[in-house]
């Protein structure tokens, strides 16, 4: 056992475990690194961990097995894993959670990898050997580390395309091509971050009156961002495409990266407009952008953490803490909607899509 394991740390890996189950906007902050490791090591086995609905975001990735698991079933989960025929020379522990972390004990691995302090809970420690992840890093460059410690010298791969063809031709047939897009993405599942209804109406009708935009508004099928979405478009003096409860995560994907510029909180297709390219305006007030912003895109945030920081602990506005949360319950108003529209002005003027 010694020598098997002085081989599995100085040889590259040639068997390699991922588990990141959730969520979407995490997964696609991982994908990067995890491609960024399958380029690196062409040769070695990758198997990814991960849960159904975010496996739809990952499935066009080439190169990756994968395990699929229902992290609410743990029978099925143990007997999944158990039919795994081999054991790993490495886990790759990309996930801090309770669920993720007993999930983890069921992987047969020579070397565990996970977080380092103070990327990590307290119990994660015990599920791992060794931690990444340097002090005030984002969460994106924390999962990068994981890819470092797998050889990685070179920045990952940007954009990742993660739809199909067909996904392609669905955002083709609803982006009219002759003005620019904007996506407005206004939900997501902790609701505290959701910015109010009236900012996002007068940002799409600024869109639409000043810009000549194309105004496309997502969400999921759940009631609560249907009766949301329809909220805007009511609100909204001109006319938007209602696309909320029509697309898959896929299609989604195809959509935003066919789109000028994406506004949004801090969700899943924030995230997914970063992987896949396309410029995202970020509305951070509970949570810092410097920690959990999207990758690439963190100078078109509209940031009020700082000022809600100061308001809520008299914390300094030009030190505030990186990863605490200020739950706020009116958070959402520290957003200016004058900030969000000369931002806007801002991205479009940077990408050569304005008008005087």
């Amino acid at each position: 056992m010694a020598s098997q394991s002085r081989t599995s740390r100085t040889s590259s890996p040639q068997k390699i475990c991922i588990i990141r189950l959730s969520s979407i906007g995490d997964v696609a902050k991982t994908i990067p690194a995890v491609v960024l490791i399958r380029d690196t090591l062409r040769t070695a086995q990758i198997t990814w961990i991960i849960s159904p609905v975010e496996y739809e975001l990952t499935r066009h990735l080439t190169g990756i097995e994968w395990v699929v698991i229902d992290k609410k079933t743990a029978m099925h989960a143990v007997r999944t894993l158990h039919r795994i025929p081999y054991r790993f020379d490495v886990l790759l522990l990309m996930h801090d959670s309770l669920r993720a972390n007993l999930i983890s004990l069921f992987v047969r691995a020579s070397r565990r990898i996970g977080y380092r302090y103070p990327h990590h809970s307290s119990c994660h420690r015990l599920f791992i050997h060794s931690g990444v992840g340097e002090k005030r890093t984002s969460f994106s460059v924390t999962q990068q580390s994981f890819a470092r410690a797998m050889g990685a010298d070179r920045p990952p791969p940007h954009p990742i395309a993660c739809y199909s063809a067909t996904d392609h031709a669905f955002a083709t047939a609803h982006i009219d091509k002759s003005h620019p897009t904007v996506v407005i993405s206004p939900c997501t599942n902790d609701p505290i971050r959701q910015w109010h209804i009236k900012g996002y109406a007068a940002v799409a009708d600024y869109a639409v009156q000043r810009h000549g935009m194309q105004v496309i508004i997502t969400g999921d099928s759940t009631s609560a961002q249907r009766h949301t979405v329809q909220e805007i478009c009511t609100l909204a003096t001109s006319n938007l495409c209602n696309l909320c409860g029509q697309t898959t995560i896929g299609q989604l994907s195809a959509v935003i990266a066919a789109a000028t510029v994406v506004i949004s909180p801090d969700s899943a297709s924030a995230h997914i407009a970063a992987l896949v390219g396309t410029p995202v305006i970020g509305l951070y007030a509970v949570t810092n952008p410097d920690y959990s912003g999207p990758e690439h895109n963190r100078q078109w945030c509209v940031n009020a953490y700082p000022q809600l920081a100061h308001d809520t602990v008299h914390r300094s506005a030009s030190d505030p803490p990186l990863w605490k949360k200020y739950r706020t319950p009116h958070a959402a108003h520290y957003i200016k909607e004058e900030k969000v529209c000369a931002m806007l002005d801002k991205v479009l003027q940077a990408h050569s899509v304005y008008n005087d």
